[in-house]
């Protein structure tokens, strides 16, 4: 070959190579056109550099293209997480071995999606296609979710992503007029008239992807599938976003405490009520709301429950149940998973605890009070009480009314009774006894009989504890009637 040919046929080789590397996605040392000895190397922010290695003993030649290599992958700092790429075996459960493109699918249950499942046991053609976008492995396509409508919502990242579709019919019945069905991405119908059958070129049992391209703007991605003829049956889907990182954030909106209330046991107590919003939360995120010990979890997306179903967006309120006793806190929230952001947090404050119950003319009630001197009388001093007993009244008509004592023990009722009525304290603690403190003017036994209106309905009790004594076991004889029919034959 004449040696003008020779250096005419590197140069356009070097021409061709220049124009192959400027598409060149991924720049990484390597070999192209290897008959000729054409390679090309990189370092980091430096132009690509071809060295041509002749196979005619002529030496080696190095040609600086005058460009550099695509930037690395985009860094994250702080708030922000990388784009997350959703994969779901929409029919059954996990799939963790890689397919032929590296991809592995998350279960259905993770993402709440509902719907009814069909399965086969025939094998799958036209699977591991390879390609970008290709279809997956068998077990992907063997069992599915149809119904006549589906609408299944995902949380993720506003922007622009790729939905892939990975589908087969797999009805043994079926036909090309069996299972038809039209595809709508953030209300957009992307698909009219899918035929699962056709598409797969009038057979079952073979795989086939579709992909479509839709932008989100709301955080929550809506994917619904109306029946036209059949059900609706989708195998597998893939969310892949178009871009490479978002900024994730949490607030506290709003905080709203309330007042004092007396809970069944007559304990005061608050709601607060905290409105948590987000944005940019990936598709299986939760966000934690903590108050003390109390934990409150938001689960963004699909919820289903026997009544409906839906999304769960942002904002939300939680709602956590305090002491109401004039104390102050913190609420804090966060995005479980992103440890480099830091939590939300609000502050608050208890009301004051509520006023005990009063027992009024006309109505009834009383106190389980500490008989600190086991007088059986309420003396200057004993105002401390026992919360949560519960106090049991039975009326002439056996109408059953229940209290519970309050933080100082105090009880009332304002239902109607008919008089004469049963009184009976029970789940009393351990050191009561059967009995209570000796039977005095204020401090009457465990069961007690009064024939009208009373706000003097009291119990002593001791806790030996509270004086100091080891010992302390008095017995006294008390009238002690259990059953309703005992109670009417004392009243006769």
């Amino acid at each position: 070959m004449p040696k003008n040919d020779f250096f005419f046929r590197k140069a356009v080789l070097l021409l061709l190579l220049s124009f192959l590397l400027l598409y060149t996605y991924e720049h990484v040392s390597g070999t192209v056109f290897p008959y000729y000895g054409i390679k090309y190397t990189k370092t980091t922010n430096t132009p690509v550099v071809v060295t041509y290695h002749s196979d005619r003993g002529q030496n080696d030649q190095t040609q600086n293209m005058g460009f550099k290599p695509a930037p690395p992958p985009c860094t994250i700092s702080g708030c922000e997480v990388y784009a997350d790429t959703v994969r779901i075996n929409v029919g059954g459960s996990a799939i963790t071995t890689n397919d032929s493109e590296g991809r592995t699918f998350e279960a259905s249950s993770s993402y709440r999606l509902y719907g009814t499942t069909t399965t086969t046991a025939s094998a799958i053609t036209n699977v591991n296609t390879g390609a970008p976008n290709g279809t997956s492995g068998q077990s992907l396509y063997q069992t599915q979710l149809g119904a006549p409508s589906l609408d299944w919502h995902f949380a993720i990242p506003n922007g622009t992503y790729t939905v892939l579709l990975h589908l087969a019919e797999i009805s043994s019945s079926a036909t090309a007029s069996s299972r038809i069905f039209d595809v709508y991405a953030e209300d957009v119908k992307v698909e009219d008239n899918l035929n699962l059958y056709v598409a797969a070129g009038n057979t079952i049992n073979r795989a086939f992807v579709r992909t479509y391209t839709t932008t989100v703007s709301d955080g929550d991605l809506l994917l619904h599938f109306e029946r036209e003829v059949g059900n609706v049956s989708i195998a597998g889907i893939e969310i892949i976003p178009n871009y490479c990182k978002v900024t994730q954030s949490v607030t506290i909106n709003n905080v709203s405490v309330s007042g004092c209330y007396l809970n069944s046991s007559n304990q005061s107590k608050s709601t607060i009520s905290v409105e948590v919003g987000w944005q940019n939360v990936l598709s299986l995120d939760t966000i934690r709301v903590v108050l003390g010990s109390q934990i409150r979890l938001i689960l963004p997306g699909q919820y289903n429950t026997t009544d409906s179903k839906g999304t769960i967006l942002s904002p939300q309120v939680v709602a956590f149940e305090i002491d109401a006793d004039a104390s102050s806190g913190n609420i804090s929230t966060y995005i479980s998973g992103n440890t480099s952001c830091a939590a939300v947090t609000a502050s608050y404050t208890a009301p004051a605890a509520c006023p005990a119950p009063v027992c009024s003319s006309g109505n009834l009630g009383g106190q389980v009070f500490n008989d600190y001197n086991a007088n059986g009388t309420q003396e200057a001093g004993e105002t401390f009480g026992i919360s949560g007993i519960t106090v049991e009244v039975t009326d002439n008509n056996n109408n059953v009314v229940t209290t519970t004592t309050s933080m100082n023990g105090l009880w009332s009722i304002t239902s109607a009774l008919v008089y004469p009525v049963r009184v009976e304290f029970i789940n009393l603690p351990a050191y009561v006894g059967d009995y209570g403190t000796p039977n005095g003017t204020t401090g009457r036994t465990t069961t007690q009989f009064i024939s009208a209106p009373d706000c003097d309905v009291d119990l002593g009790v001791l806790n030996s504890s509270d004086l100091g004594c080891t010992e302390w076991n008095k017995k006294f004889p008390r009238l002690s009637i259990k059953k309703s029919s005992d109670f009417f034959a004392f009243f006769g």
